[in-house]
């Protein structure tokens, strides 16, 4: 969460900030943004009434230029803002150096959540095609005016207006955006802004979601309906951790990196890189038949959506390279992790360097600062007893700040002050009657 949290943060005080007054289409992109982020967005209770509360302010707002150091006060003012972080802290998207991954890999998993999370509340089909538009034409409208990197921009328009508009479905948008991450990474192999600790491969590689992989008459193809089954377990609030230690140097966080799904890029060549991995440097990605297509997908989305396939034999080779570099090797007999115990396995793994707790049954969502990009599966039983005064003060805190646990405190207080008055005057008061000459005991 810690992630999703720093890319919010970076999105509404940098980014959204380099532009001093906010008027005409860039305006527009951003009031559209802001709506899919507090429909969408999968965080705390708190932060999404923060959403809600600037997204309500930005639809009052009836001018046409909005300078940003107003906007800026309303997100100061909003006391839920209390809950985003004042400066960006990477967890799942720490890179090896500070140069590497980052915001760009933080914005690909909250793009990856808002379509995953637009699909999960569908409930009105026959708006279902507005609804996926919607989604995708806020992020397209973001990219567009608003992404630090001009050229990284310029080519994700391209890939937008070549298909986006074909997309008729909130599952297809999940797809389309899978696809285009695909894409960017193929054509950012081997760049400058590659982390060579998290190699870019074609996600999710065999290992991670092998039903994800087909292969028809010798050639690697996807499996459309299973990846999409894995995209929404992927990136569902379910898979993401509220809490968790503080960030580790990029050589420890390989743990972390296919639960944040192996995000790659740096800033200064932000070509967009998260989840979906690329192959290597200087190779081509042809188009393949997918099999499993037509039953479910219009032939026409699927021109759209142009999937790149696999490797033949450099998915699992690779993953398997990947899982050695991060001291993630599986005991001999284990089988590859699936999208239902990557997360969790990843974690513990992670926590186990930090004589942490290793059982899923052991971690306990306390608190509701974020941290981490994990699986914990929900209806898992609370932990023990933990140890040291802060982990306690997390316990107590839940979902309140500082300052309501002061003022539940200091109204304690008062109250028992109270009592203690009332109970010490009564008293007072009865032997003052048992003393005086007419009181029946005398």
């Amino acid at each position: 969460m810690a992630d999703l949290e720093s890319a919010l943060h970076y999105i509404l005080r940098v980014e959204v900030g380099k532009f001093s007054v906010l008027e005409g289409q860039r305006l527009v992109a951003l009031k559209k943004f802001m709506a899919v982020l507090a429909q969408h967005f999968p965080g705390q209770p708190l932060v999404q009434n923060f959403l809600h509360s600037i997204n309500d302010w930005l639809k009052r707002q009836q001018r046409k230029k909005i300078p940003y150091s107003f906007f800026k006060a309303a997100l100061d003012n909003r006391k839920e803002g209390t809950m985003i972080a004042k400066k960006v802290h990477w967890v799942g998207c720490q890179g090896s150096e500070p140069h590497f991954r980052g915001f760009p890999c933080s914005l690909w998993i909250l793009f990856h959540f808002l379509t995953v999370q637009a699909a999960r509340h569908n409930l009105d089909h026959s708006q279902e095609t507005a609804e996926a538009q919607e989604v995708l034409q806020a992020i397209r409208s973001y990219v567009r005016f608003f992404f630090g990197c001009r050229d990284c921009a310029n080519h994700f328009e391209q890939m937008a207006a070549a298909s986006m508009n074909r997309v008729d479905s909130l599952n297809s948008a999940v797809l389309w955006l899978w696809s285009s991450h695909n894409k960017v990474n193929a054509r950012l192999a081997g760049a400058a802004s590659e982390d060579p600790h998290f190699p870019k491969v074609q996600w999710p590689p065999r290992g991670l979601c092998s039903a994800c992989h087909n292969d028809l008459r010798g050639s690697p193809v996807w499996d459309l309906d299973n990846t999409l089954r894995f995209l929404k377990t992927h990136f569902s609030p379910s898979n993401v951790v509220l809490d968790m230690p503080s960030a580790v140097p990029g050589p420890q966080m390989g743990a972390l990196r296919m639960a944040a799904g192996n995000v790659t890029l740096g800033p200064k060549k932000a070509g967009i890189a998260v989840g979906p991995g690329t192959k290597s440097p200087g190779t081509t990605v042809p188009e393949v038949p997918t099999e499993r297509l037509s039953a479910t997908y219009p032939q026409d989305m699927l021109l759209g959506l142009s999937v790149t396939p696999a490797e033949p034999d450099r998915g699992s080779r690779e993953h398997r390279a990947e899982l050695q570099m991060d001291k993630l090797e599986q005991p001999k007999g284990q089988q590859h992790l699936t999208k239902r115990d990557t997360g969790t396995v990843l974690l513990a793994e992670f926590l186990a360097e930090k004589n942490l707790p290793r059982s899923p049954s052991e971690l306990r969502r306390v608190g509701r600062s974020s941290k981490q990009l994990a699986s914990i599966p929900e209806g898992e039983p609370e932990a023990g007893p933990m140890g040291g005064r802060d982990q306690w003060l997390q316990v107590l805190e839940g979902n309140f700040s500082h300052l309501d646990i002061s003022l539940c405190v200091g109204l304690y207080s008062l109250s028992f002050m109270g009592l203690l008055a009332i109970y010490t005057y009564f008293r007072a008061r009865m032997r003052a009657l048992k003393g005086h000459p007419g009181h029946p005991a005398a």
